[in-house]
């Protein structure tokens, strides 16, 4: 018998997309769990996927201005690497 694991933003991420009157705390939940993933992808190194995280979690909630600077974040640390070394 296999065993699927659901992690707490799949189910949340079903509930939004399934329900058109999400109640806007269920909303900012999800939006405050990929902002937190968001930062996990950061200091992994990976600002991509943090990025996506984070465009994710303003969409969701856009009346909070935090998940639009950690946006701006993401995309500093994205134009730092393209940048490359100073040599």
């Amino acid at each position: 018998m296999a065993v699927t694991r659901h992690s707490a933003i799949i189910d949340l991420r079903y509930v939004v997309v399934q329900g058109q009157g999400v109640h806007a705390a269920v909303r900012h939940r999800l939006a405050t769990i990929l902002d937190l993933r968001g930062f996990c992808w950061l200091r992994a190194g990976d600002a991509r996927a943090a990025l996506e995280c984070f465009k994710e979690a303003s969409q969701l909630d856009p009346l909070s201005s935090g998940f639009f600077a950690h946006c701006a974040i993401a995309h500093t640390k994205l134009k730092e690497r393209k940048a490359g070394p100073d040599l």
